[in-house]
């Protein structure tokens, strides 16, 4: 059961049918108690939503991505405007999507990978690193960081991406005395993903950076 009527569950899943997506592309709560009558969530991207909440005789939307900011909220008493801004999110999502682009979409893929191996390779999530380790993740990293290096002067990275790299690099060699490991390889990956996905003009950036992400397990 839901707290709204079946017109409105109705009217909801058609303007998500007939979007640029289908139905389908989006998870669609209605809640049988609480504050909150809709609540929906594109599933590829869950930090994409559309919440409705009844407040008093009033209904306040909240979703995200907004047209202009990052989240747009209001409330209102006519549930006329709620379907009309549900209309305008399914736009908003759409371009977001397209701002990621393709590359970004393979990149996000690839977090998405290794979060989920991070995530079944340790159960403890505050065992720490052996000086062992942390030697040879060092030294996995001084390799790392001289391949860029080497990558600078063939003309693939500009001065300023090889500092950031660089400072990068040195922050987890330094983290790797205090972090879990699970922090740590998790931050480690993702970091160098994103520093990957931010060098689209440099492919043979992208796959060092990549590869160097997944060498760190070896």
């Amino acid at each position: 059961m839901s707290q709204v009527n079946n017109y409105v569950m109705k009217h909801v899943l058609d303007i998500l049918e007939n979007s640029h997506f289908t139905s389908a592309c989006f998870e669609v709560t209605f809640p049988p108690e609480g504050d909150t009558l809709i609540d929906i969530a594109f599933i590829d991207y869950p930090e994409f939503y559309f919440r409705v909440d009844i407040k008093d005789t009033e209904y306040n939307y909240d979703f995200v991505p907004a047209y202009v900011f990052k989240q747009e909220n209001d409330t209102v008493s006519d549930f006329d405007i709620v379907f009309d801004r549900l209309d305008a999110w399914t736009t908003n999502v759409r371009h977001e999507l397209l701002s990621l682009g393709p590359v970004q979409h393979e990149f996000q893929g690839q977090k998405n990978s290794f979060n989920k191996i991070i995530n079944e390779e340790f159960d403890d999530p505050e065992e720490l690193f052996s000086r062992h380790d942390i030697e040879e993740l060092h030294a996995r990293l001084d390799e790392l960081a001289e391949e860029c290096r080497a990558l600078h002067h063939g003309g693939e990275f500009n001065l300023e991406e090889l500092n950031e790299l660089e400072s990068t690099i040195a922050a987890l060699q330094e983290d790797a005395r205090y972090f879990s490991r699970k922090t740590w390889y998790r931050t480690a990956g993702n970091k160098l993903i994103s520093l990957a996905a931010r060098l689209a003009s440099s492919q043979p950036g992208q796959r060092l950076l990549t590869e160097g992400a997944k060498k760190l397990f070896e």
